[in-house]
């Protein structure tokens, strides 16, 4: 049995902050004033759930069958790191990652507001310095996130920022120069998170299972296209950037495709890609990706991409995730040199999200 690393970081942990939480609090006017009757009223045991998005209509726990835990609060979160045990974990949202369907562009921008305040002071400031969290971005107003960006690191202490992966918006497009621009400054990374909603512009299919199964690489693999592309780990070489919620093992086959069409066409249509797209990505780059730990092709990725590129995930609390299960795998696996373990289980993590190794 191989020896698990001595550091342990959860690349990829979720909240489920529609759950009986305050974000509604933390709203700023007019927007407070517009909705606090109507969440009381809506869902007075939900908190967030209304006025926030509109549901996709998907029973994700099917029931309770799947429900693995609220995962709400700090003291949720810390007991949770203790049957791992993990060192830290960096949490996403979970009905956030839906604010890229909001058509709306103010009311996206006032909600990614309220929750980072409200995960910088409810989850961060309670977590002893072992919970940390990614910002929310509006894709909607690539300008509005960047501001967002720098209020979020250096007034909220949030670790970077995150874009949903599900929007209409195309992260290429130069419109986001100046977020990405505002992570390099702050030396903080930008995550480009599934999912698994079909409002963006997905397939819509009859049951979840197959949305599920679509839509994560679907979304992921799109902006991943429209970021290499149009060149955007060109114009800004020291970007970090991480892929999350798609595993890992799609990354050398989608690298080699789009080496063939950079070759084939890219002097005409992708002028702004300074060279081939697996020249992005590899051992000591910056674009990342997180991992599933069920993944049986790991292995062999890992030995193209890199051993400190793709990040363990715990996606506790979600119906999908296995943890502490997963760890437990990632940590026996024999397939797994113990550089490639280490390297999943806090070397990637702590390179994309500027953690100290101690």
């Amino acid at each position: 049995m191989a020896q698990p690393a001595q550091r342990r970081v959860d690349g990829d942990g979720h909240l489920m902050e529609f759950f009986g939480t305050n974000i509604v609090d933390y709203l700023e006017d007019p927007w407070y004033s517009r909705v606090k009757d109507a969440a009381a009223s809506w869902a007075p045991t939900a908190g967030s759930t209304f006025p926030w998005f509109p549901g996709d209509g998907w029973d994700r726990n099917h029931g309770a069958d799947l429900f693995k835990g609220r995962g709400n609060s700090a003291d949720d979160w810390l007991e949770q790191l203790e049957l791992g045990p993990l060192d830290v974990a960096v949490l996403y949202p979970s009905f956030f990652l839906q604010i890229g369907a909001l058509c709306h562009r103010e009311w996206p921008v006032a909600g990614s507001r309220a929750y980072n305040s409200w995960v910088s002071a409810e989850i961060v400031g309670k977590g002893n310095g072992k919970l940390r969290a990614m910002a929310v971005l509006a894709p909607q107003d690539p300008l509005a996130a960047a501001e967002e960006l720098r209020r979020a690191v250096e007034t909220l202490g949030l670790s970077g920022g995150m874009l949903p992966a599900d929007t209409a918006a195309q992260f290429g497009d130069r419109s986001f120069d100046p977020l990405y621009q505002a992570a390099v400054d702050a030396d903080v990374p930008i995550a480009v998170h599934a999912s698994g909603t079909h409002l963006a512009g997905g397939k819509a299919f009859p049951v979840f299972v197959q949305t599920h199964a679509y839509n994560h690489p679907a979304a992921i693999i799109g902006q991943f296209t429209s970021m290499m592309f149009e060149g955007v780990f060109s114009r800004f070489p020291t970007l970090r950037v991480g892929f999350l919620e798609c595993g890992a093992t799609w990354v050398p086959w989608y690298v080699d495709r789009m080496d063939e069409e950079y070759h084939a066409r890219g002097a005409w249509e992708a002028p702004d890609l300074a060279a081939a797209p697996s020249e992005y990505v590899g051992e000591g780059k910056n674009v990342f990706f997180g991992l599933e730990a069920d993944e049986r092709l790991l292995g062999p990725t890992l030995d193209v991409i890199g051993s400190d590129v793709a990040m363990y995930a715990s996606d506790w609390p979600h119906w999908d995730g296995e943890y502490p299960g997963s760890l437990r795998e990632i940590e026996n696996r024999p397939d797994l040199t113990d550089d490639q373990r280490d390297g999943i289980l806090h070397r990637a993590a702590e390179r994309f999200y500027g953690l100290s190794a101690d």
